[in-house]
């Protein structure tokens, strides 16, 4: 749901021209800012009577801390390498995850990879490949592809950090707060604030800004975030990463909502993307890379009398 809000928003809060790093930087700040001043609300209104606030042990608070530098970083240099780069090249670059997750899994030695489990991340990375419409003649390796592939090694760390059995128990209320704390503080000193400020072009007015900046904290940040700190370290952390890339199929039918009520309310001009033939293609395989990695998992589980 964020794509289309966030390529239409993310210039509106700067008065005065800046480059694309800062107004990212600026643009995860005041995003996640607003996601940890509504988490802040949400805990004081949920707490029970005479307890306190947040009760955070220090390897909660230094877990919370890891999860929001990574990702914060992750975000960061994404929507940098963004204004550098195709967007196919990025979307295909930043799901590198899927090759570096259980690449690094393989590695340590923490289990090995069965057939089925094979080849899901062959199936997987095919779909990748033809939903993000690249070609590999325009692969090269700029400033974008190079920022990408960085903000693809953050996430990675991100995801690993929450699939550790060392860290994933850490993953409490009070490090979900701490995390959305340091997603904004990171972005904190990359941004300008001498030329800062909200509604920086005629295309909305604040009231609308607010509206969209809402839904982009409530359901795009406060919501997915707090719900993969609960539930990513019940799964491996190559499951998670195919899981995140569905986001691509989610994207385009999203667009189909949001891109017309960013342009009646905000006067925006976004394109209306249509999938075409490759894309449907790559989203089939997407679909069935996943269903292989659960069936991979539940036999696995089932090892007893099944094997791959």
């Amino acid at each position: 749901m964020s794509f289309p809000i966030v390529k239409a928003l993310r210039s509106e809060f700067y008065c005065a021209p800046a480059s694309e790093f800062t107004q990212s930087a600026a643009f995860v700040f005041f995003r996640f800012f607003l996601s940890f001043v509504a988490f802040t609300l949400w805990v004081v209104l949920w707490k029970k009577p005479g307890k306190l606030l947040l009760k955070i042990s220090k390897k909660e608070f230094f877990m919370g801390a890891a999860i929001g530098i990574v990702g914060g970083m992750g975000l960061l240099f994404q929507g940098d390498g963004l204004a550098f780069t195709d967007t196919s090249t990025s979307a295909f670059l930043t799901q590198m995850t899927c090759i570096l997750v259980p690449l690094i899994t393989f590695l340590r030695g923490r289990r090995r990879l069965s057939g089925l489990f094979n080849l899901a991340l062959l199936i997987g990375f095919t779909g990748i490949y033809l939903i993000s419409g690249l070609e590999l003649s325009q692969l090269r390796l700029g400033r974008g592809e190079a920022e990408t592939l960085i903000a693809a090694v953050f996430f990675t760390a991100q995801i690993l950090l929450l699939e550790s059995k060392r860290w994933g128990h850490l993953v409490t209320t009070g490090s979900t707060w701490v995390m959305f704390l340091f997603f904004a503080l990171v972005n904190l000193p990359f941004f300008n604030w001498s030329h800062f400020c909200i509604g920086a072009s005629p295309n909305a007015s604040v009231g609308v800004l607010l509206f969209f900046s809402g839904v982009l904290v409530v359901f795009c940040s406060l919501l997915p975030y707090a719900l993969m700190n609960l539930w990513q370290a019940k799964i491996s952390g190559t499951e998670a990463t195919f899981i995140y890339s569905l986001e691509a199929i989610f994207t385009i039918g999203f667009n189909f909502i949001w891109i017309p009520i960013l342009f009646q309310l905000g006067g925006y001009q976004l394109e209306l993307e249509v999938p075409s033939l490759k894309f449907s293609v790559g989203a089939l395989f997407l679909i069935l890379a996943n269903v292989f990695l659960f069936a991979e998992s539940y036999l696995r589980a089932k090892k007893g009398v099944w094997k791959i």
